[in-house]
């Protein structure tokens, strides 16, 4: 007979459990084609990109491409880290169009920390950033 227990339970007992640690925003890792995403919409993003692609109105995507925001730097004897913004999505379209995306879920939240990569990011290059969220009819992207 096998008796099955949680984590809790286990960890009660004293036996050396490691309970994996909830998200932050409520989100859950999903992996497709070997490819780790953050959140199931941007998996799924992902899949209807491959299905453009299939359908010839995307020549090719690049996910998570990083866009260098700071180079690392050392003042007053204190080093900082180079700061880097890793977009979701840079997509290029077969009518030449060439889209830089953030994926967000249904509510579209901004933590503090992605407006502020975002700010940066404007401040750096001519692309604009598209926040792409789910609609009732599939996808929709806007600069806010």
């Amino acid at each position: 007979m096998t008796v099955r227990i949680t984590a809790e339970q286990a960890a009660g007992l004293g036996l050396d459990v490691t309970v994996p640690k909830k998200a932050k925003y409520h989100n859950r890792p999903k992996w497709v084609d070997g490819i780790r995403f953050a959140s199931t919409e941007e998996a799924d993003f992902y899949s209807y990109l491959k299905i453009l692609k299939k359908a010839g109105e995307v020549t090719d995507f690049v996910v998570q491409p990083p866009f260098p925001l700071r180079p690392a730097f050392e003042k007053h004897g204190i080093k900082f880290r180079a700061e880097v913004y890793f977009a979701d999505f840079t997509v290029n379209y077969a009518d030449g169009r060439r889209r830089v995306y953030d994926v967000k879920g249904e509510k579209g939240s901004q933590t503090p920390l992605f407006r502020s990569k975002r700010a940066n990011y404007t401040y750096l290059y001519e692309e604009p950033l598209y926040i792409v969220t789910r609609d009732g009819r599939g996808w929709k992207e806007s600069l806010e």
